[in-house]
């Protein structure tokens, strides 16, 4: 890695941090819902992917009955419904508004550095 790559990831990493830092400050729910909706979507792809199979081949291997698989896929379904929907209207009503807020408090800073 020569000296350039470094002072170039230095420069993004510390953008990163300065917006991040606005973020906390001026909007903290946004950085709370950014986190959520990470942790629900890998919630999410665990359950669909890895434990779904493993409870349908376990049903399969102890002669459950069919009903119980039938039953936990339309749980998984609902589940999984219920988080498009709740993250698309969360992520209207935050990101429009959250961002906004974020832009106005960018602006109004950099103004008053200019001023001064």
């Amino acid at each position: 890695m020569n000296k350039t790559s470094i002072r170039k990831w230095n420069l993004k990493s510390s953008d990163y941090t300065f917006f991040l830092r606005y973020m906390v400050k001026y909007t903290p729910m946004f950085v709370v819902y950014i986190c959520m909706i990470g942790i629900v979507s890998a919630l999410a792809t665990f359950i669909e992917t890895v434990y779904s199979l493993k409870y349908i081949t376990d049903c399969i291997q102890y002669d459950k009955p069919f009903r119980n698989i039938i039953i936990f896929i339309i749980c998984i379904l609902l589940f999984i419904f219920l988080k498009v929907i709740l993250e698309d209207l969360f992520g209207q009503y935050f990101f429009l508004t959250q961002s906004e807020k974020l832009k106005l408090h960018i602006r109004m800073d950099l103004y008053k550095k200019v001023i001064e």
